[in-house]
């Protein structure tokens, strides 16, 4: 799935040209899998993130209340790193292999 939002400043060209390459870049991905690399450096950027985030004390009480509102009790939000590090190369690539396919893409575009 490709979710554009806020795209009005962008040309049907330019619009044509991201579907391509990302629905290009998801196939890859789902042909050929990730390697350990990648799967790090996806790792380390949602850690990363999660410790910005963490800075916000706003934003904490809001993704705990919303974990809240779904059941999820706080250790869950503060496991979050935990949970991210044990993903496994090969669940990834079992998962990309299932998902991944030129079948299952679609884009969705705001303006």
């Amino acid at each position: 799935m490709i979710d554009i939002v806020g795209a009005d400043h962008l040309t049907e060209e330019t619009l044509q040209q991201i579907v391509a390459l990302v629905g290009k870049l998801g196939a890859a991905v789902g042909a050929d899998g990730v390697g350990a690399d990648e799967l790090l450096h996806a790792q380390n950027y949602l850690c990363g993130m999660n410790r910005f985030e963490a800075e916000s004390a706003a934003l904490q009480a809001v993704l705990l209340s919303s974990l809240s509102a779904l059941g999820y009790e706080p250790c869950f939000y503060l496991n979050r790193e935990r949970r991210i590090r044990s993903v496994d190369l090969e669940t990834v690539n079992r998962v990309a292999q299932d998902w991944l396919r030129p079948d299952n893409q679609w884009a969705h575009i705001l303006t």
